[in-house]
């Protein structure tokens, strides 16, 4: 039951899960084991983890409604620096919980290859690790949506408790509570990957994940070469429990099914090669977007163009969130044109 008013609208986002400190460390090639790739430029300092650089990049498309964090963060200097950068971005930390011990801020060390815009994350779990269903209270908030993620990367979140994880009986509170929920995955292997993930199921209103999370779901290697498979396994999950719709992104773009199973597909912008910087936010960014039209009630086709526009907005900088703008300025990057998908 929503045990807010009825007469209340409800607006804005809750977003938790994994919030870090990235530190932007750009090289100039891969190397191999026991040699040496140079760093090309000084490290930079940056938000980081998709809850974090989802509020983050709403802030500067400059959206109406609010923007809430709930997540652990340490007693040390990456926690003070997440404060800081949150007050500044009129972001609400009233529920982002200090860990007074030794365990640290959660952190990664993304390593950026300059010539390829390849990059590879160095993930220190830190305080993300004890993030667990008690530290969430639905019961006052009049917030619209409820992102949770990435899922298979959050220890306590991911423990099954009774056949169930965690996760999912927080999602299923949330729903209960009248929050829409959004979630993705993580990028990282988890030898319950597939058992995770299909436990919350049932309780995701909107999936949105990448196609390399996909196939891991289903214990199997998707590539964007096979538009069908991707296809097939999108609607396979909307048989598996999702509620509304599943979208799966690619870097040529991405696709979305609804529980009616209609399909719709969106190509990628095509950007002149001097706009890329960098591909560390990119994903992010193009679920930021999605979450602006489901929280404006746009149409699918809508929003999946608004959601590839902030995507590529966001490859002109080197960082997770600072190459976003505001939303008319992310619109008019479709003046390069879209990518053809054929589904």
């Amino acid at each position: 039951m929503n045990n807010c008013e009825d007469d209340k609208i409800r607006s804005g986002l809750i977003a938790s899960g994994s919030i870090l400190v990235d530190y932007i460390i750009t090289i100039n090639d891969w190397p191999m084991e026991n040699c040496t790739s140079f760093i090309q430029r000084e490290v930079k300092m940056t938000s980081g983890g998709a809850p974090y650089n989802i509020v983050k990049n709403l802030q500067l498309m400059k959206v109406d409604f609010p923007l809430s964090l709930v997540g652990l963060i340490g007693n040390d200097s990456n926690g003070k620096w997440i404060i800081n950068d949150c007050i500044k971005s009129n972001i609400d930390i009233t529920k982002l919980e200090i860990i007074k011990d030794s365990i640290p801020t959660s952190c990664t060390y993304v390593m950026a290859v300059e010539n390829t815009n390849r990059r590879t994350f160095f993930h220190q779990q830190g305080t993300n690790g004890l993030l667990d269903e008690k530290h969430f209270d639905f019961y006052k908030t009049n917030a619209k949506l409820f992102y949770l993620g990435p899922l298979t990367q959050l220890n306590k979140l991911d423990q099954f408790n009774n056949e169930r994880t965690n996760a999912s009986r927080t999602l299923e509170k949330a729903l209960l509570f009248g929050l829409e929920t959004i979630v993705d995955f993580s990028s990282g292997k988890n030898l319950n990957y597939s058992q995770i993930a299909k436990s919350s199921l049932p309780f995701i209103d909107h999936l949105i994940i990448n196609e390399t999370e996909a196939g891991f779901i289903f214990n199997k290697i998707l590539t964007s070469d096979n538009l069908t498979e991707i296809k097939q396994i999108a609607n396979q999950l909307i048989d598996l429990g999702v509620r509304k719709s599943v979208t799966i992104h690619f870097s040529e773009g991405a696709i979305l099914i609804t529980k009616d199973k209609k399909i719709f597909s969106q190509g990628s912008i095509i950007l002149p090669d001097n706009f890329i910087k960098s591909s560390v936010g990119a994903g992010d960014a193009f679920v930021s977007g999605i979450i602006y039209g489901i929280h404006q009630q746009w149409t699918f086709d809508k929003t999946l163009q608004l959601a590839v526009c902030v995507a590529a907005m966001s490859l002109s900088d080197e960082s997770s969130t600072d190459g976003i703008k505001n939303i008319q300025q992310c619109l008019d990057l479709q003046r390069f044109g879209f990518r053809k998908l054929n589904i």
